[in-house]
């Protein structure tokens, strides 16, 4: 039993009696409370904000005969503190003060006004500019469905009626989607993806479809009775939305829509792939550096950056889309002038798709307006430029809404420099309302007079240092040294005593400042109605908005893939229907540039209906998983409509790609190596088609020479019987370039390597052909190995090649052997010791040199 569950609450004072009943209506939540300028925490919730925020924690009075704990925050900096917790996997309640405190009052009104969760944030100091928040909600009944969506920028999707047949098939979906959490109604589910690490909500009722249904018509843009979102309504819908309503998420009319999307339209992309073909992230810190988007993000605008990374992830298959991708691409590519300034105004523009979400909350700041305005003001020019370029690909992207009306609105009403919030006032452009204007003037007036008075006091007293100056807790005040506080009348009435001055106020000053406060509020409440009905009056414009946000983020992605594309010298790739990968000169778009351009070996890929099952063979570090990599990342950049980094490329369009290249540690966590290997091969061998790419990395190596070698074989078999797909099949064992001789779409290649004496060099380059030996021991050596290891090494691999061959058992036990020499020749040291150099010719020094070379060569 917590702290709080345990206590007494009759015997609380008032204010924590209401504390209290606020708190039971958010039990699973940190509860920020908020007392004038602070937010407090009580009981459990203080002890740990404490120890999360690093705050010192305190106590407070609170009818009980120990003192609650407490902890607080300013209200002015909470933000930074709720970001913290929610980062923690705390979800935060705040509370605030419903109304102004007032004389006789002694408890103001409170309650809860929002509740943040990772998933349901739109703050933009919470969020990352490039990626997407999503809030995803799985619900099993007789099939599952997915959905998801960004309540920061009102994208809203659910999956088609494609059954998730398995855990692996929905961490998949899991997996493209990112999100920041997760809504379950399986128990089963929420306790495996909380064992993953992500924050999962188990929400198990059956939602009532009748009462969220009414809520999504009044709360969302969601025309409810549209016969297109009546099919989409699933239980997934009807839970998210649920879970969003009871969280205070309730100004939601900037989701308008219900995109339903069919993953049989795009590359099918499992976490394993997603996850070692680097895609977005890289393996070893899960950050953006290294991976194929690091290459490809060029982009300048963050809804740019948000639609690049949802297109990795999404390749497409349809040609036609593809082919469209790729001719705007390529108009891009083939103007750089234009492309160049229509990126240089992109630059300027801000992120009209989550402004759009304030608008809808009535949270947007006077600055988020102004940053509106300013993309307003951008578009004409960008659509000019767009337009100009006269090709029949850019059609469809120079429709731009130029949105006039909000524009003139923007520039007629918000002031050239407004303050920061609407609650400071000065945000409502001078001339545009009368009657605030008459209020705002008579208010100068009455500041001119609290200067008059100011004048007059000291003329009066003779106190040159008198001041009138001004706070939000005491209000206007007259302020006097303490050197000068005995020349004051006895109409000045002493309010505070300082250590170096007194404090006063007049009648006189009291009446000036009356009538100062009273036309200040007056023209705050009329800014603040002009304010939020201007706001209230752009929500009709909202679906129009997101897709102008669209459109502009589709711009950018076009004009980063043509950039990237001429400064690393990719080529726009043909397509076939003839089932052939076929590439020349290919590169590793990543690698490349860690290398340098001129310096990464490129190597021809042609995989086609004779040659469809590749067997890779040469020793490690040779370059053969690089090649493997190369084909599949190059397969979905030609996908997404992107030019390849290739001297030319003709492809067909692939349904999946599998990778099997190292474990996925956080998907089948407590298995063994090896049983995880079997587990993604069982997967791959289940789910491939003939249109199918597979990249399998050693196959079989997690378990004995001949066990490992044997299950490899039937593995390679099984595709070539069964399966059919595109595959890439590197492997150490060198029997299994045998299988050549098999099946005639089998064919070998080899990473060409460069010998001498015991010293080899990777030349990185793959041909056809088979690898002789293995090569681990000098890869051992090229790793620093200790010269006397590499020696014993040879001479037990010698040993037990011998016996191999003599068909006797390899006895790695036995320790009776010779070492070889390790380092120089001792006879070679000996004689080159004896060597006098001092009394040698140049002529002579060259001849011993020469013969030392032949002797170490002998």
């Amino acid at each position: 039993m917590s702290l709080f569950e345990s206590i007494d609450k009759e015997k609380l004072t008032p204010m924590m009696r209401q504390y209290a009943s606020i708190k039971d209506q958010a039990l699973d939540s940190i509860l920020m409370y908020r007392i004038g300028d602070f937010y407090e925490m009580f009981f459990d919730d203080a002890i740990e904000a404490s120890r999360v925020l690093g705050l010192a924690l305190t106590g407070r009075d609170c009818g009980l005969e120990e003192r609650a704990p407490m902890c607080g925050v300013p209200h002015h900096a909470s933000l930074t503190y709720v970001k913290k917790l929610i980062e923690n996997n705390y979800k935060v309640a705040i509370c605030e003060q419903l109304e102004e405190p007032g004389q006789g009052k002694a408890l103001v009104e409170r309650g809860i006004i929002k509740i943040y969760t990772p998933g349901t944030i739109i703050d933009t100091e919470y969020l990352s500019d490039d990626d997407n928040n999503f809030l995803a909600s799985i619900y099993v009944d007789e099939n599952i469905s997915i959905a998801y969506a960004d309540i920061s920028t009102g994208e809203l999707y659910v999956s088609n009626d494609f059954v998730f047949d398995s855990f692996k098939s929905i961490y998949d979906e899991v997996m493209r989607i990112h999100p920041k959490e997760i809504i379950v109604n399986d128990v089963k589910l929420y306790s495996k993806f909380k064992e993953l690490g992500y924050y999962t909500v188990l929400k198990n009722e059956v939602p009532n479809f009748e009462e969220i249904k009414e809520k999504i018509s009044e709360f969302t843009g969601i025309d409810i009775n549209a016969q297109k979102n009546i099919v989409n309504l699933r239980f997934s819908i009807l839970n998210l939305f649920k879970y969003l309503f009871e969280n205070k998420n309730v100004n939601l009319k900037h989701i308008d829509s219900i995109i339903s999307y069919d993953i049989s339209k795009y590359l099918e992309l499992d976490e394993s792939a997603i996850r070692n073909l680097e895609l977005s992230k890289n393996i070893t810190d899960n950050t953006k550096k290294g991976s194929l988007l690091s290459i490809l993000d060029k982009t300048i605008t963050s809804k740019g950056a948000r639609r690049l990374k949802a297109i990795i992830e999404r390749p497409l298959k349809d040609i036609r889309e593809i082919s469209y991708r790729q001719n705007v691409v390529e108009v891009f590519y083939n103007n750089p002038i234009e492309a160049e300034t229509i990126k240089n105004l992109l630059s300027n523009t801000f992120d009209i798709e989550r402004i759009a979400s304030k608008i809808s909350e009535r949270s947007a700041s006077p600055q988020d307006l102004l940053n509106l305005k300013e993309t307003l003001r951008i578009i004409p020019l960008i659509k000019d430029e767009v337009s100009a370029l006269g090709s029949d690909a850019m059609k469809r992207l120079s429709d731009l809404d130029e949105h006039k009306e909000i524009y003139k609105k923007l520039q007629d009403a918000i002031a050239d420099e407004p303050s920061m919030s609407i609650n400071d006032g000065y945000v409502i452009r001078h001339g545009y309302n009368s009657e605030l204007d008459e209020i705002r003037d008579d208010k100068t007036e009455i500041t001119d007079k609290l200067i008059n008075y100011e004048n007059e006091l000291r003329a009066k007293t003779d106190i040159k240092t008198l001041r009138i100056k001004y706070n939000k807790l005491a209000g206007y005040y007259i302020e006097v040294s303490k050197g000068q506080a005995d020349k004051v009348s006895e109409e000045f009435e002493r309010t505070q005593t300082l250590k170096n001055a007194e404090r006063y106020k007049t009648k006189k000053l009291r009446e000036i400042e009356y009538n100062v406060l009273n036309s200040s509020s007056i023209a705050l409440a009329i800014e603040k109605n002009i304010y939020f009905e201007m706001l209230d009056s752009f929500i009709e414009f909202i679906p129009s908005l997101k897709k102008l946000a669209f459109d502009l983020a589709e711009i950018d992605v076009y004009i980063a893939l043509s950039t990237v594309a001429r400064e690393n010298r990719y080529i726009r790739p043909k397509f076939n229907t003839e089932s052939r990968i076929e590439l020349v000169n290919a590169r590793h778009p990543v690698i490349e540039m860690m290398n340098g351009l001129e310096e990464f070996i490129p190597n021809d890929v042609n995989l086609n209906s004779l040659d469809r099952v590749a067997i890779i063979t040469g020793p490690n570090m040779s370059g053969k998983s690089t090649y493997m990599r190369m084909v599949a990342i190059i397969q979905i950049m030609a996908q997404i409509g992107s030019f390849i980094p290739a001297d030319s490329g003709d492809l067909s369009v692939v349904d999946k790609i599998f990778t099997r290249i190292g474990a996925s540690d956080s998907l089948y966590s407590g298995k063994s190596t090896f049983m995880v290997e079997m587990s993604e091969v069982s997967y791959i061998l289940k789910n491939a088609t003939k249109n199918s790419l597979i990249i399998l990395d050693e196959v079989g190596r997690g378990t004995s020479t001949f066990d490992g070698m044997a299950i490899a074989k039937a593995v390679v078999l099984y595709i070539t019987d069964r399966v059919k797909a595109f595959t890439l099949f590197s492997t150490h064992y060198q029997e299994l370039s045998n299988l050549e001789s098999l099946s005639n779409i089998i064919f070998n290649l080899t990473l060409t390597i460069k010998e001498e004496g015991n010293d080899i060099m990777f030349l990185r380059k793959v041909t056809p052909g088979i690898t002789s030996k293995s090569y681990g021991i000098h890869v051992a050596k090229l790793a620093g190995l200790p010269d006397e290891v590499i020696s014993k090494a040879r001479k037990f691999q010698k040993d037990a090649e011998i016996n191999y061959r003599n068909g006797r058992q390899v006895d790695f036990l036995n320790n009776s052997y010779e070492e070889e020499p390790v380092g120089v020749d001792n006879q070679l040291r000996d004689y080159i010791l004896s060597l006098d150099i001092n009394s040698m010719t140049p002529i002579d020094a060259m001849m011993e040199i020469n013969n030392i070379i032949k002797k170490a060569k002998e």
